[in-house]
């Protein structure tokens, strides 16, 4: 079995052993997360991996960005689903920003990494809220910047 499986329906390939699915759309961006995050493999074995994905269906990084599947899909099978997350009120129905209580940034299949850089839900929020909406922090809670 391949680590790697491409999905067609939304052109995006996942990696099996962490049910991922890779922020890529090339085959040198499908090598480089092998080699930095799968490093138990040889360059011919993920040479072997990548060539099994048809890179001529990937969608683009703006069609992938903006992707929104309808409501009444099925989860994808191959991919983790997570049920700790928090929506923002703020955002549009279509654009929707979710962030789960225990936010890994960096490295999800390192297991060490992973320890080291968990981030609260309530602060990755906090940032979307002052980053996208024009929120601060402000003693007794949030306000928004005028």
């Amino acid at each position: 079995m391949s680590l790697l499986y491409f999905y067609p329906d939304y052109s995006i390939v996942i990696r099996m052993s962490c049910q991922y699915a890779l922020q890529t759309t090339t085959l040198s961006g499908i090598l480089t997360h092998l080699m930095r995050f799968h490093e138990g493999y040889s360059t011919a074995e993920r040479q072997a991996m990548a060539a099994d994905v048809p890179t001529a269906l990937f969608a683009s990084p703006n069609q992938v960005k903006h992707f929104q599947p309808p409501l009444t899909l099925p989860p994808i099978p191959q991919l983790v689903t997570f049920t700790d997350g928090i929506a923002c009120e703020l955002c549009p129905a279509d654009q929707i920003y979710i962030c789960r209580q225990n936010v890994e940034k960096l490295k999800p299949c390192k297991k060490k990494q992973r320890d080291q850089d968990t981030v609260l839900a309530k602060d990755a929020m906090i940032a979307h809220l002052g980053t996208v909406h024009g929120w601060r922090r402000k003693q007794g809670g949030l306000t928004r910047e005028e």
